[in-house]
């Protein structure tokens, strides 16, 4: 069976390059939180979380792309790639670096097949 692609943003930390966390750009429109640092909790995303509903995108990827949505009311892989770029972009272009549980980390967008 064939895998499916994940798109999103890879938080890693701005000083050793370890992976913090990863958001998901869903094609349902929904953006996943997701860590990797071990013993880290999802909450540690609520400061990322408050910036990018404030400063970033102000309106979920589902309602700002809804004319884009197909007949299964997914996102086209292209606005899911353009959207992680964007998100990653706001994230470096920030003049404090976000922290992640505690961790400066850099955006970085990504996708693979899962």
């Amino acid at each position: 069976m064939a895998g499916e692609l994940e798109i999103g943003v890879l938080l890693v930390d701005r000083t050793n390059e370890a992976q913090i966390g990863f958001i998901k750009f869903e094609p349902s429109g929904l953006l996943v939180y997701q860590i990797i640092e071990q013993g880290m909790h999802v909450f540690a995303f609520k400061p990322i979380d408050h910036l990018l509903n404030e400063q970033w995108i102000k309106e979920p990827l589902y309602e700002k792309h809804a004319a884009s949505m197909d007949e299964n009311k997914k996102l086209p892989i292209e606005i899911l790639e353009q959207e992680a770029r964007s998100c990653a972009d706001f994230l470096n272009s920030l003049d404090h670096p976000p922290t992640l549980g505690g961790h400066a980390v850099k955006a970085m967008m990504v996708k693979s097949m899962q």
